[in-house]
């Protein structure tokens, strides 16, 4: 029976074969578009009318967002159709592809949209001089990852949120690049934070180890805390309308306490140097650098810079906060008067 119905449909189709010429539009279409029109893939040549070498799908618009599509034949005779059937959603012949699945019997036709991911297509039984519409597709994967990012970032999995990214194609139609890179330093530091929080200053580093991968990969100038010479340059970037001077200063001088936690003194002691440079007047930053450069065996260095954390919060009327080693270190750094 299947041969049989296979018999039937070779024969319909050579019945309603007709020159492409017989429909204007089509025939004016094709003269205008014809190397854009995908040709059909993989279709089995116990399906192919007699003559014909190559099956080609073309499109004629015939309202919104709709078109009559075309399986047009190409054989010594010239082009001719084959069969036709209608199309609903976006459609882009100049990215388009067309093929025969072998496993389901249907022709399926697929319709990139321009400079995104958005696809959108259909599939099509094929009986006779008719293209039947079976299913209709659509979807948009960069939209998707985008989506798993969001999702992703929100519980602290930087690594799989910066596989996504990578998967992304046309990522600057998705997002603005300020933006992500802000986004993955909030994940890296709230989750960082969390992990402080309770004894793990090495998992909070390793965060922004793994931030610093995606970020690579949106070209902020690396080291992301050494991008910017001063709050101007900061203030002129891509990331000034999405996070305040004040918030960036902040996540950066964590991530240098969070390093200086790990004993990671040297790499401390960079971070903490261009948070000073960006913000003068951030009292905890000398803290930190002080106790950075403590860890690092450089004491006398240190002792001015805890003399500078002494006096910076005296003058705030916070003497009663200032931790009991900052007096001991810088009495020790001078040493004996």
């Amino acid at each position: 029976m299947r041969h049989v119905a296979v018999l039937l449909t070779i024969i319909s189709m050579i019945s309603f074969a007709r020159p492409i010429s017989s429909i204007p539009r089509l025939a004016e279409t094709w003269e205008e578009n014809q190397y854009i029109f995908p040709m059909v893939y993989d279709v089995p040549a116990s399906l192919m009318p007699g003559g014909v070498t190559d099956l080609f799908i073309a499109g004629v618009p015939s309202g919104d967002l709709a078109m009559t599509l075309y399986l047009v034949g190409d054989g010594p005779d010239g082009a001719e159709v084959i069969a036709s059937g209608p199309f609903q959603g976006e459609y882009n012949f100049a990215k388009s592809s067309a093929s025969w699945d072998p496993d389901r019997s249907v022709i399926t036709i697929y319709f990139q949209m321009p400079f995104c991911a958005r696809y959108s297509g259909a599939e099509y039984s094929w009986f006779g001089s008719e293209l039947v519409p079976v299913a209709w597709l659509s979807g948009d994967p960069s939209l998707e990852a985008l989506e798993d990012i969001d999702s992703l970032l929100a519980i602290g999995h930087l690594n799989e949120a910066t596989v996504k990214l990578g998967e992304m194609f046309y990522p600057g139609c998705y997002y603005d690049s300020g933006e992500m890179i802000v986004r993955f330093l909030r994940s890296a530091h709230e989750h960082g934070l969390d992990e402080y929080r309770t004894g793990d200053p090495e998992g909070a580093v390793q965060l922004f180890t793994e931030a610093e991968e995606a970020l690579d990969f949106l070209f902020i100038r690396s080291p992301w805390y050494g991008a910017f010479e001063d709050s101007t340059a900061f203030s002129e970037s891509d990331l000034a309308p999405f996070i305040f001077l004040d918030e960036f200063i902040q996540i950066a001088n964590d991530y240098g306490f969070f390093l200086e936690q790990s004993g990671m003194y040297e790499e401390a002691v960079e971070v903490l140097y261009e948070v000073l440079k960006l913000d003068s007047l951030r009292t905890v930053a000398y803290l930190n650098f002080a106790d950075a450069l403590w860890g690092l065996g450089e004491t006398s260095n240190a002792g001015a810079y805890y003399e500078i954390y002494r006096e910076m919060m005296e003058e705030a009327g916070l003497r009663d906060q200032i931790p009991g080693r900052v007096g001991q270190r810088a009495l020790s750094a001078i040493g004996p008067q």
